[in-house]
């Protein structure tokens, strides 16, 4: 069922989306954290938002023991993605404003369904901060660990986002608050406002 430990599926979406990486390793969540890009060791609270990405319009802010890759899929499609130091991601691609991303959702969703047996699935219409999102939870295992992915598409000004937060349960559970903290800085950049609330 699923990937062996420590695998991952990769996956490259056409037309207009961005090629995505659906990462999933399983046994991997005791990994050292990662050296920072400037040679220190990276603090261990990964609730500490003190590093910053701002390249190509998109800027956020994200724990600095996570790792960064920034990768121009087209010349008019980015994905930035960030690693947790144990099995979570968060996954943004950007296309610009007006072009459509049903088809991104729908591949992401087809890729899920084609690499794990049993996904559950949930339709989601939410607000982050101010901005509406829609999107799905997934549930699906990974060998024996429960894995929950949530995909969330929204618009900010000159451009639309496809999100994807991933993390074994346990896992996801615990970092849930850092994905929302981190799209909440990419939606504060973009806008220059957020509800208060959140």
């Amino acid at each position: 069922m699923g990937n062996a430990p420590g695998g991952s599926a990769h996956r490259t979406f056409s037309g207009a989306t961005a090629a995505v990486t659906m990462q999933t390793r399983c046994d991997d969540r005791r990994r050292t954290a990662p050296v920072s890009a400037g040679g220190n060791r990276p603090r261990n609270d990964s609730t500490s938002m003190t590093a910053s990405f701002d390249r190509h319009g998109i800027a956020f802010q994200y724990p600095a023991n996570w790792r960064v890759s920034d990768e121009r899929v087209t010349s008019r499609v980015h994905c930035v993605t960030l690693q947790s130091p144990g099995s979570g991601f968060w996954m943004l691609q950007v296309v610009p404003r007006g072009e459509a991303i049903d088809g991104l959702v729908d591949q992401i969703i087809r890729s899920v369904q084609q690499e794990y047996e049993e996904v559950e699935m949930l339709r989601v219409e939410e607000l982050i901060g101010a901005t509406p999102a829609t999107g799905f939870d997934l549930h699906f295992f990974c060998l024996d660990l429960l894995v929950c992915a949530q995909i969330r598409s929204f618009v900010l000004p000159g451009k639309t986002c496809v999100l994807l937060c991933q993390a074994e349960d346990h896992e996801f559970d615990r970092i849930a608050p850092v994905f929302l903290a981190i799209t909440v800085s990419l939606i504060r950049e973009a806008t220059g406002r957020i509800d208060p609330s959140d």
